[in-house]
């Protein structure tokens, strides 16, 4: 039944088992009697923990209507990237969305050798879940987890003090120079500053005070580098580099110059959305890792059975005190850090990371203008945070393809986090429940509504 997602994942409870019976027949063929009968035994229903109309809203955000300059038309734009939002409390997904998608009842009585050729050479890549399987340098998302390895093995406390203007260099040598993002650099920045404003050099010095391998190891236990666990096959690993990946990926060593842009989550480290929100789930609980997971409960007839997922290890060698510091610099990011003009006049605190990812390397005379590059070559924009930030009970990750600054993600979040917490009762329209196409598919079929009322339909659009 199932070919891909929640349903391939669970073929066995959806499927059920087929009944059959054994019979005599006589020389015209005709049923003398039954020798033995099997009963079909019917499959068992499964409920998720997608919100049908947070999946809307959320697929919705990553819409733009525009007017076409050409024609005067109005048009649909759909934003290339992925939303998680997830309860951070337990691991639930609540709504998961990769754009663009694609409309899955073109599969159902056979797609065309036409549609089926746009969808895969669409450079938009539609049939891939950007959610699950997207890979993308992690960006500045990943400094909480940088600082709470830095913070427990000592590489820094809370009173570390740095004073980089605009650039570090690897101690005593010649090295070339790592730059932060403002020309200037920033005075006198402790842990929180570091996380507030982002600041690049802070974080150089910690990943090269960390070294490759308790780094690598370090995020290893935030999921880095590993599968979620999230309950559909289609989910990639990304890439924690070691020592001994570079050496039979390129046949090279690793060198100190490896490691420092791993501190901001560049180099050759690569995560999927669902990882960032894993990770900083564990964040946001203390340690805590939950399995993000779809299924909530098993319904066999009259009887509808929770399920529960155990959790990983958790990490126990960080005092309570480090976590705390953490968030502290995650509030002060949207209070007047990198995310602060997206939160303005919030009615609960929030605690977000934002992150700006490079697709391609400048050298050190060469800086980035995103007016002067080509769209495939512009800075993926990220956003990861939770709220309430004392007692979350929402987290959103946002990766936008090529969205520039990782503030431009921020207001997605931002809406998320307010339907959920504030206007928990909006339904989505009727044009709501069309999903929306891939581009290239546009003028192949017109798209009719589709079912999202099941569990299981619900899950497969995210595929």
């Amino acid at each position: 039944m199932g070919k891909l997602g929640i349903e391939h994942y669970y073929e066995d409870l959806l499927h059920g088992k087929t009944g059959y019976e054994t019979v005599e027949v006589n020389s015209h063929g005709r049923v003398v009697r039954t020798l033995s009968y099997v009963p079909p035994v019917a499959g068992k229903d499964l409920k998720l923990t997608i919100d049908i109309n947070l999946q809307l809203y959320a697929q919705k955000l990553l819409t733009l209507q525009q007017k076409d300059p050409t024609t005067g038309l109005m048009v649909t734009k759909v934003r290339r990237g992925a939303i998680v939002a997830m309860n951070p409390k337990n691991g639930a997904i609540l709504a998961m969305v990769s754009s663009p998608s694609y409309n899955p009842n073109l599969f159902v009585n056979g797609i065309s050798s036409k549609a089926y050729a746009a969808l895969l050479n669409d450079p938009a890549h539609p049939l891939i879940n950007r959610a699950t399987l997207g890979l993308y340098p992690p960006g500045s998302t990943v400094k909480p987890e940088l600082a709470i390895a830095g913070l427990t093995t000592g590489v820094i406390t809370v009173n570390t003090i740095r004073n980089d203007h605009g650039w570090w260099r690897i101690p005593n040598s010649k090295s070339r120079k790592f730059r932060d993002d403002r020309v200037q650099g920033f005075d006198n920045v402790d842990i929180y500053k570091a996380i507030e404003d982002s600041v690049n050099t802070y974080f150089y010095q910690v990943a090269y005070g960390l070294g490759i391998d308790r780094l690598s190891m370090w995020m290893t236990k935030f999921g880095y580098g590993q599968h979620s666990g999230i309950d559909i096959n289609e989910d990639s690993t990304g890439n924690m580099p070691t020592r001994a990946w570079k050496m039979a990926r390129f046949h090279r060593p690793w060198m100190q110059g490896d490691t420092v842009p791993l501190g901001i989550g560049q180099g050759y480290w690569t995560a999927t959305p669902i990882q960032i929100a894993k990770a900083t789930s564990v964040v946001a609980e203390d340690g805590i890792e939950h399995r993000p997971h779809l299924l909530k409960d098993i319904i066999d007839g009259k009887t509808q059975q929770p399920v529960t997922f155990a959790d990983f290890k958790p990490l126990s060698s960080v005092p309570q005190k480090d976590w705390a510091i953490i968030k502290k610099g995650m509030e002060l990011v949207v209070e007047k850090g990198t995310a602060r003009k997206m939160f303005q006049n919030m009615k609960f605190q929030v605690a977000g990371k934002t992150g700006t990812s490079q697709v391609y390397s400048l050298t050190d005379t060469e800086h980035y203008n995103a007016n002067e590059v080509t769209e495939h070559f512009k800075d993926h924009a990220l956003f990861t945070g939770f709220a309430p930030a004392d007692d979350p009970s929402i987290l959103v990750t946002v990766v936008l393809e090529h969205g520039g600054w990782g503030w431009h993600a921020a207001p997605f979040a931002r809406d998320i986090m307010e339907y959920v917490l504030l206007k928990p009762t909006l339904r989505p329209q009727a044009d709501e429940l069309v999903q929306q196409p891939s581009p290239s598919l546009a003028d192949l079929t017109k798209m009719s509504p589709v079912a999202t009322t099941t569990a299981t339909s619900a899950s497969a659009k995210a595929d």
